[in-house]
């Protein structure tokens, strides 16, 4: 056995191994195991708080409250769709809903009907311009062709617009 072995015993002896309501029978206060055997308690605890901080500035990961952009789509009461992007969507859709938007005072009522969220605003405004062009125009009428065939052919039609029996 070797020497850093026998330390660990020894203190796992004086801590206590008893599990329950924090205290061993000798009344100390009882440690959760160590992840870091061979290192005290307080520096493995410091340990791991180095390494996740370095993994976050290393990879720009921050467990804060980091701002959401979302691209979203609102159909019109035209019966065409409305494409923007926020970084606050219930306020913009409040906005869109009160007539508060030039674009879409006119075209009430409103349906949020579908939404992407990102981390980075660039990627949201990208989306956005996609979604603008011809191509995603097609992916869109691709991705939400169930939503406009219910909507021509009523609740009760297939989603080929043939009529159920």
């Amino acid at each position: 056995m070797t020497q850093q072995n026998r330390k660990f015993r020894r203190r796992a002896n004086f801590i206590g191994t008893k599990f329950g309501d924090g205290e061993s029978e000798g009344g100390q206060k009882f440690l959760p195991p160590n992840p870091l055997p061979f290192c005290p308690p307080e520096r493995s605890v410091w340990r791991a708080k180095r390494a996740v901080s370095f993994v976050q500035k290393r990879f720009g990961f921050r467990q804060t409250n980091a701002p959401m952009f979302y691209v979203y789509l609102l159909l019109l009461s035209s019966g065409k769709i409305y494409k923007g992007s926020t970084s606050n969507l219930k306020n913009r859709f409040v906005e869109h809903k009160l007539g508060r938007v030039k674009s879409t005072k006119d075209r009430r009522p409103l349906k949020l009907i579908h939404y992407e969220a990102y981390l980075l605003k660039s990627d949201a405004t990208r989306r956005e311009r996609f979604l603008k062009t011809t191509e995603g125009r097609r992916l869109l009428k691709q991705q939400l062709k169930d939503l406009f065939s219910k909507n021509k052919a009523g609740s009760s039609g297939h989603a080929t617009g043939r009529p159920v029996e």
